[in-house]
């Protein structure tokens, strides 16, 4: 909303209540509506991404770019830019110019796993949701910060809404139910597939070391290497 104006979104139009009056602002498919930089920017299947004021609608990016590409979101950038995501061809910059591709050692990960949504956060990072890989996080410059999925503590992997909190905490719409990402993501917990171990039945860490006791025997691994497998402790085979 502005002032004056309230925008209510649904897939086929955009209304203006203003005055007492509902108006119907573009008549299009829409597949996402934000307000970046201080304009509020449409996207529309196939015709590019409009501007709106008031209860009028101008073209702000068009061209033959958006033929077959759907918008997931729109985003403010670095340097006044806008970060435009798509479902099924990755992530690009606008500069006011010319759209380019961000990222695009990533482009096949968003693809595969269908970017969804996005947020800018104010510690400038870029959160990105996915359908099918749950979050994953990046710096400006498109450098990985970290992955949130099912593996290390989110109850589901489909991301459909994505919102920050006073203290910078993260809200996540999911599938099924809300997910939750403290400031700190970093304090959170991992599930990793232990296989040819048999039934563990004790743990404990001894001199940065993680030992198992299973129905087969003894295994062993060093925690300060990474990618470090369970071995068999000599001579332990059997219950332990």
């Amino acid at each position: 909303f502005t002032d004056s104006v309230v925008y209510f979104q649904s897939f086929n139009q955009i209304l203006a209540f203003h005055s007492d009056s509902v108006s119907v602002v573009l008549p299009f498919f829409i597949s996402v509506m934000n307000k970046v930089n201080d304009k509020i920017l449409v996207a529309v299947r196939n015709k590019g991404i409009y501007e709106i004021e008031g209860i009028t609608a101008k073209p702000f990016i068009s061209g033959d770019f958006f033929e077959n590409k759907t918008i997931q979101f729109l985003l403010p950038f670095r340097n006044n830019q806008l970060l435009v995501g798509t479902a099924s061809h990755g992530i690009f910059v606008w500069n006011g110019k010319t759209l380019e591709p961000w990222n695009n050692q990533w482009t096949d990960y968003f693809i595969k796993n269908e970017l969804n949504r996005g947020f800018y956060t104010k510690n400038r990072q870029l959160v990105l949701g996915t359908i099918i890989g749950g979050v994953v996080i990046f710096d400006e410059s498109g450098n990985l910060v970290t992955k949130i999925n099912t593996q290390n503590g989110l109850p589901n992997n489909t991301i459909l809404g994505i919102e920050t909190d006073e203290w910078q905490n993260l809200w996540l719409a999911l599938d099924d139910g809300i997910g939750f990402m403290p400031h700190n993501y970093r304090k959170g917990f991992s599930i990793e597939k232990i296989n040819d171990v048999g039934a563990i039945y004790s743990m404990s860490v001894v001199n940065n070391l993680m030992y198992l006791g299973t129905n087969q025997g003894l295994f062993m691994k060093p925690l300060n290497i990474k990618d470090s497998q369970f071995l068999l402790v000599p001579k332990t085979q059997g219950q332990v």
